[in-house]
């Protein structure tokens, strides 16, 4: 299974657009937050893939959850754009939130700062901005029966 990690559009549909569109073969989109509008947007292009999301800072009038535990590829993830968590001052607090609820990968957004580490059985993934600040990225989660490789796309 492969999927696309984005977050931090801020009003750059045009951006995860064309990551889309670069990664056609995806199996999965998922976006961490603040620019809930593109993302939307982007799920009426790409109705044919899963596409799930989680609410950032920004988000103002978005009715979606801060954060998800969710399955996919037989592995149990939890995503948050992170500023419940704090991530801006570390991801202790989002590190054990994971551990305690079993989960094999934890992706967060909010920073703008791309993070790729396997840390005690935890893959952890920060995707960068795709839409601000610095040069634009997105993440990519690929699940075999071989395991697990997160890799960060610049664009």
């Amino acid at each position: 299974m492969k999927i696309i990690v984005m977050s931090d559009s801020h009003g750059k549909c045009g951006n995860l657009i064309d990551i889309g569109l670069s990664q056609r073969g995806a199996d999965a989109f998922i976006f961490l937050g603040d620019g809930w509008r593109d993302f939307e947007d982007f799920s009426l292009y790409f109705d044919d893939k899963l596409c799930i999301s989680v609410k950032g800072n920004c988000d103002l009038g978005c009715s979606a959850d801060n954060e998800k535990i969710i399955f996919l590829g037989g592995k149990k993830l939890l995503i948050a754009h992170g500023h419940t968590f704090s991530v801006k001052s570390g991801i202790v607090g989002m590190v054990a939130e994971a551990k305690r609820n079993e989960c094999d990968i934890m992706l967060y957004g909010h920073t703008h700062i791309t993070h790729n580490e396997y840390r005690d059985g935890l893959y952890i993934l920060n995707p960068g901005s795709a839409g601000r600040g610095g040069k634009n990225s997105y993440g990519i989660i690929e699940i075999t029966p071989s395991g697990i490789m997160t890799n960060i796309v610049y664009i």
